[in-house]
């Protein structure tokens, strides 16, 4: 069914069609994954590297947890995915406890329960783009720190300080 829109060509609106794209889809094997998704989350453990063994791609995992919806739940955590050049981007920087905004696709897997009793769902992220919210805390190494205390801070401004 279309309607009678101006012509998008001409600088009018675009047409009406029903071949919308859907923002859920269903793949095969029962895994529903949304397009788009940021989630604002702090990393949880660090991101553990590893290479398929069909063509070595690179692949990173990590556990990344967010605050609750109410106050007395649980801290929800979830699995986040990288590959290809943004799995080494990620085991590089990203270390537990930072912030981050995650940018990718949410996906929800249906596997097999060890139990053999149904099947249980498992959310995932496969990320797309990492942004790092905080900046990296750096470590001041022992040499770098005052041994000794500022003598100036108790000083009162009107006393004299000799030259």
């Amino acid at each position: 069914m279309a309607f009678p829109w101006p012509d998008p060509d001409k600088g009018g609106l675009p047409r009406y069609t029903d071949h919308r794209p859907d923002p859920i889809q269903v793949i095969q094997g029962g895994t529903i994954v949304m397009n788009h998704c940021l989630l604002e989350a702090v990393v949880q453990e660090a991101p553990m590297l590893r290479y398929t063994q069909a063509d070595q791609t690179p692949v990173t995992e990590m556990l990344v947890c967010f605050d609750p919806l109410r106050v007395d739940d649980p801290q929800p955590t979830l699995k986040v995915t990288a590959w290809r050049d943004l799995a080494t981007t990620v085991e590089q920087q990203a270390q537990p406890g930072r912030k981050v905004l995650l940018e990718g696709r949410l996906m929800m897997r249906s596997t097999p329960r060890p139990d053999g009793g149904g099947t249980q769902k498992q959310a995932e992220f496969v990320l797309t783009r990492l942004h790092l919210l905080q900046p990296p805390q750096p470590a001041i190494p022992a040499a770098a720190q005052p041994l000794v205390p500022d003598s100036t801070s108790d000083l009162n401004p009107e006393d004299d300080i000799p030259f």
